[in-house]
């Protein structure tokens, strides 16, 4: 088992050569049941393999299972190369204790279930677990989930929760009875994560106003719009304009966060922060020379490190803006949406059991998320 990155370089996040590269993050696993198989085909149970079509996912699985269908809604939405894995679980064990199995084995950002598996009984233990370990937990609800006068339906509770990484969606019963798939439309939302390259330029994306493939919208009344809005609960809709309507669009895309962050916020801090820790260890590892306690090593941690977030200002996730800096309480303009606290003569500071415990300063860095707009007031005055 492969030593945890967290333990080298940690990350403390506060809301408000050959050396290892970023974690595919658009990507999923899906976790099967046997009664899902095609005939004469075996999947041992905690086990995985990988697939990089939907032909292939058929191969394995009828099309008539539900795990066919979410792998539909996955590749129909996905961009570039996939990365999906099914899982087969372990059928006496908790959803909760499949997904640590499958997390011992392979990376997977997205954590894919069978909508029968996500009860109030088993939500909070998976909600807990994707927290602790930075996986997104996309739910699809129904209507016997969302309680318009309710306080212990399934939607509050999911709200309540407040966890950063479950992201929950309704989908109507009528829309399910036309195509049973499409009860898996959040699915489909997370998908579109997949053309963002962090590598790139302006590829971040917001999952709200996703032009979605294979999805059909949700004939909604204005009181149940505003109900999953109070509940902070996706819907899918069309926008309509004097008789026009767009695609379906998924649409009020929040996490249950606390500090009120959208789907991507929550994955874009997480890729970010994945790429700082590997920047850090990669310094660390160099090219098999110490990196000494010194300024000048201090100083190049630095720039490994800044070298990211300029990246990350590039690709879109971080943008300009003012802020009042902590220490001097002045408005401080960064262009490029970050600002590292430190000075490398701090490593001159360090005790002498810290210089044995061989640890750098603790980087103290503010970013600024160029987070999208989703409305645009127009005051028109006319004269």
């Amino acid at each position: 088992m492969s030593i945890d990155i967290s333990d080298i370089a940690p990350l403390n996040l506060n809301i408000g050569s050959g050396g290892l590269t970023g974690a595919k993050h658009a990507s999923a696993v899906a976790f099967a049941d046997q009664l899902d198989l095609a005939s004469n085909i075996t999947f041992a149970a905690e086990t995985y393999r990988d697939y990089t079509s939907l032909a292939a996912v058929a191969t394995d699985f009828l099309k008539s299972s539900e795990i066919y269908q979410i792998a539909s809604r996955w590749f129909t939405n996905c961009t570039g190369q996939p990365a999906f894995s099914i899982y087969m679980k372990n059928s006496s064990a908790t959803p909760a204790d499949n997904m640590t199995g499958f997390l011992h084995q392979k990376y997977r950002y997205f954590q894919l279930f069978k909508n029968g598996d996500l009860t109030r009984e088993t939500i909070p233990g998976l909600a807990a677990l994707c927290e602790a370990e930075r996986r997104g937990l996309p739910l699809n609800l129904t209507a016997a989930d969302v309680v318009a006068a309710g306080t212990d339906d399934l939607g509050t509770l999911v709200h309540d929760l407040q966890y950063r990484h479950v992201f929950p969606a309704y989908r109507s019963a009528a829309t399910i009875a036309q195509d049973a798939g499409q009860a898996y439309a959040h699915y489909a939302t997370m998908a579109t994560f997949s053309k963002f390259d962090p590598a790139g330029a302006n590829t971040a994306i917001d999952t709200e106003y996703q032009g979605l493939s294979g999805i059909m919208p949700d004939n909604l009344s204005t009181t149940a719009v505003n109900l999953l809005k109070k509940k902070g609960i996706a819907y899918f809709s069309r926008v309509a304009s004097s008789g026009e309507e767009s695609e379906c669009l998924p649409l009020n895309t929040w996490s249950t966060s606390p500090n009120q962050e959208a789907i991507d916020d929550v994955f874009n801090i997480d890729v970010l922060g994945n790429y700082l820790q590997n920047a850090g260890f990669n310094y660390l590892k160099g090219s098999g020379r110490k990196r000494a306690l010194t300024v000048q090593g201090f100083s190049g941690y630095i720039s490994a490190i800044t070298t990211v977030l300029k990246q990350f200002n590039t690709n879109g996730v971080l943008g300009e803006g003012n802020i009042t800096h902590p220490s001097t309480g002045e408005t401080v303009y960064l262009q490029n949406g970050f600002l590292i606290l430190n000075d490398e003569t701090e490593v001159l500071s360090l005790t002498a059991a810290q210089r044995h415990a061989r640890q750098y300063p603790s980087l103290n860095i503010i970013v600024l998320l160029a987070r999208s707009g989703r409305v645009a007031p127009i005051n028109l005055n006319v004269e």
